[in-house]
């Protein structure tokens, strides 16, 4: 009786039988002219894998529109408006980066004569998205002017505001806050409306920013328009103190036209609506 193999022998078989037909395999191949391709490494299956694979990507953030932010309504919140007359100047820069540092949006009252100087500072004060009026061109009292000389003090400035990159202003205030009958004629037929003040903290006098802040701080109320200029130093250096002052005790800022709302052409406004 023939003896049996044992399975590491029967395992050599099967090894030398798998050889023997990829050797006949081979030869079958050869002599019909195709070629037997090389067997791929692991590394060659992970190259290809990888090549054919798509392109990981990471998904772009869905777009979600942001809703515009609701207009404050000064009839229900205490808002107060920050206003700078005389400019643009050599202050501006410093004045727009200081109400930046607080995201406050306020009003200058522009002069045609300093346009002249300061053309740039228009569009500055425009995309920053601060509101611009006209303070006519000369800073001459309208006061005994002819209808003509006004008409001429307002279209000049108008003209150097939109060639600047401003809008046509609606909002006017006289140089001095003088006025006349004639002056309120012109500035209905220029459909404007005259912007006084009811908080002058006297910056004009150059005091420093210690004392302009305290002026205002002793003098603001719920509907105040801060008279202030864009010229000084101190007026700059004033403007975050302030802001942060009146917000601690719960003012909005807001610009002139937030402030007033719809008014009469010509009429003049002196604070908004108090809470």
């Amino acid at each position: 009786m023939r003896a049996a193999k044992p399975a590491s022998a029967k395992a050599a078989d099967v090894l030398i039988n798998l050889g023997s037909v990829a050797v006949v395999l081979a030869m079958t191949a050869a002599s019909v002219g195709f070629a037997v391709p090389d067997r791929p490494t692991i590394t060659d299956t992970v190259l290809a894998r990888a090549a054919n694979a798509p392109s990981p990507s990471t998904p772009a953030p869905r777009f979600v529109p942001r809703k515009p932010a609701a207009p404050t309504d000064c009839s229900k919140v205490a808002c107060v408006a920050l206003t700078f007359d005389d400019g643009p100047s050599r202050q501006t820069d410093n004045l727009l980066a200081a109400l930046a540092s607080r995201h406050v949006k306020a009003t200058f009252f522009v002069l045609g004569v300093m346009i002249q100087r300061h053309p740039q500072a228009i569009a500055n004060i425009a995309q920053a998205g601060h509101v611009i009026g006209t303070h006519g061109f000369s800073h001459h009292s309208f006061a005994p002017m002819t209808a003509d000389a006004i008409t001429q003090e307002i279209q000049q400035t108008n003209d150097l505001i939109v060639a600047g990159g401003g809008p046509t202003p609606t909002l006017l205030r006289p140089p001095f806050g003088s006025g006349s009958r004639t002056l309120t004629q012109v500035e209905q037929n220029f459909g404007l409306v005259d912007v006084r003040w009811n908080v002058d903290p006297e910056d004009w006098r150059d005091p420093g920013a210690p004392a302009i802040v305290q002026r205002v701080i002793d003098n603001a109320k719920p509907g105040s328009i801060i008279l202030m200029h864009d010229i000084y130093p101190g007026t700059a250096e004033a403007v975050p103190e302030i802001i942060d002052a009146l917000q601690a005790r719960g003012l909005t800022f807001v610009t002139v036209p937030q402030l007033i709302g719809n008014q009469t052409f010509g009429a003049q406004v002196l604070h908004g609506p108090e809470v």
